[in-house]
């Protein structure tokens, strides 16, 4: 009865464990190891070809996003985290997410981000984003004449009925 007792509190400490998983060794060395710093730092941040390529925007926009969303993204860095992950290297994990739709898994990887953790950063910066760009880019509806609109895109595509088209992937 007692070495019932044991297994079952045995069990029971195993299954509700409070402790963190300790850090697994590909995410320590982020920011020596990752695709952000040897590839975009170190190589394609001096390559404007290669940089579009690779987020489908070129640096001026990828700088005037990170302006954009900087006051939003910025973590301090705390005792828990002491290093955070910049609001460069979100923007980074998001477009190149976007640009391919490559697997959290896949990104994990070559980010050196943990996959539970590149789902959290992916919605939070496209919330951010989305907040920060439609008022810029996208007109309130109520201004705008989509007979006009629909004329417009029939006679330059010679696509009828349509007022708007987005380009990207599916």
């Amino acid at each position: 009865l007692l070495e019932e007792e044991e297994e079952e509190f045995e069990l029971f400490s195993s299954l509700h464990s409070r402790k963190r998983k300790p850090v697994d060794n590909i995410y320590k060395f982020r920011e020596s190891e990752g695709v952000f710093e040897i590839l975009i730092n170190r190589h394609l941040s001096k390559n404007e070809t290669k940089f579009r390529e690779y987020f489908r925007i070129n640096y001026k926009q990828f700088d005037f996003l990170v302006s954009l969303i900087e006051v939003e993204l910025c973590k301090e860095p705390s005792n828990r985290i002491k290093k955070p992950i910049t609001v460069a290297e979100k923007l980074a994990l998001t477009l190149r997410y976007m640009a391919t739709g490559e697997s959290f898994r896949s990104l994990s990887f070559s980010f050196r981000i943990s996959h539970s953790y590149i789902s959290l950063i992916i919605k939070e910066t496209l919330s951010v984003l989305r907040s920060k760009l439609v008022p810029i880019f996208l007109p309130d509806a109520n201004t705008i004449d989509f007979k006009v609109k629909a004329a417009e895109f029939s006679y330059k595509w010679n696509y009828p009925n349509c007022i708007l088209a987005i380009d990207g992937k599916h």
